[in-house]
């Protein structure tokens, strides 16, 4: 969790669009995957396919996992599996991210 948000810019854009989710900057992006990773502690992913360029790229994953809070928007209750298909993509500056919008089914 922390790699990916240190590879960030400072005022890197999240957009979670199904969710009416949209953050900017690097301390509101780590809240939004804090609490995700709260919500569902032992959340599993599987990328399945990535297209990689200069700069950017789209990875297309599934994720499945129990809740454990119903604290997070466009998340079910406590206690039941969530199972996710996307796609991300992600938006590269010098190296840094820049923005990263996630598709969810």
């Amino acid at each position: 969790m922390d790699g990916v948000v240190a590879e960030a810019a400072d005022d890197v854009e999240y957009v979670l669009g199904s969710h009416g989710v949209r953050v900017v900057g690097r301390e509101a992006w780590r809240s939004v995957v804090v609490s995700v990773a709260t919500a569902i502690p032992g959340r599993r992913m599987h990328v399945s396919r990535r297209i990689v360029a200069d700069e950017a790229a789209a990875v297309e994953w599934a994720s499945k996992g129990w809740v454990s809070s119903g604290q997070v928007t466009g998340y079910p209750a406590a206690g039941e599996l969530v199972r996710r298909e996307g796609c991300s993509v992600i938006g590269f500056r010098h190296g840094l991210i820049v923005y990263f919008r996630d598709y969810v089914e």
